[in-house]
């Protein structure tokens, strides 16, 4: 019967689908080992000349996200002072207390989705009172997390340094930052594109057109 020849078909692709996840969950620990070696090297080299706070690895706690029955490892800054004091005053004008804003350091994030494809996600720097419009974004998907070698890594931990300085409070978004920020979102999208940064690129492209027909 046709109905019968439906189920043996779909069960065929279900049990391969079924099959194709558990090879990528398997392939978690030997990423997290290979992961691991990496930052630890990473920190080594970047405690030889620090200039930032402290780095440190995280596996599973990270300050925007919470995810459960996830595989995660990921790379972290630490926290610093803005500068700007949080002063409470009594009724009668005398200081009750007084606290420092403290900003959290970026995150760099490889976390595995149920399905055992691994998203690679950027976070900012973030304090109560300075926050970064986008709070972070992914910079690149991995169908399996065998396909993240040590030039993966490297990738990801170079975008990390970039994000992490541009969205603290010390340094200020250039236009070639807000460009780059929206090509990683505009390659990350799978089903929802995300309109504000197609806009943005494109009309970044056009202002360089105009630009070079101006000057020819």
């Amino acid at each position: 019967m046709k109905i019968q020849r439906i189920i043996r078909k779909n069960r065929k692709l279900f049990q391969k689908d079924i099959k194709t996840v558990d090879s990528r969950r398997r392939e978690w620990d030997a990423f997290s080992k290979r992961a691991t070696i990496f930052f630890n090297n990473v920190i080594s080299e970047f405690e030889k000349d620090q200039f930032f706070d402290k780095l440190y690895i995280d596996e599973g706690k990270f300050p925007f996200i919470e995810r459960k029955n996830q595989n995660t490892i990921g790379l972290r800054f630490g926290s610093h002072p803005t500068g700007i004091s949080i002063t409470q005053y009594s009724t009668d004008d005398e200081i009750s207390s007084r606290n420092a804003d403290i900003e959290k350091g970026g995150s760099l994030l490889y976390s595995q989705a149920p399905n055992g494809q691994v998203a690679c996600l950027i976070y900012a720097c973030e304090s109560e009172f300075i926050k970064a419009k986008n709070k972070y974004f992914i910079f690149k998907r991995y169908k399996n997390p065998k396909h993240i070698d040590e030039s993966e890594l490297a990738k990801g931990t170079k975008v990390f340094f970039w994000y992490s300085r541009i969205s603290s409070f010390v340094t200020n978004f250039s236009i070639r930052d807000t460009c780059k920020l929206d090509f990683f979102k505009i390659r990350s999208f799978t089903s929802k594109p995300d309109w504000n940064a197609v806009f943005g690129v494109i009309g970044a492209i056009a202002a360089l057109f105009y630009i070079i027909s101006f000057l020819v």
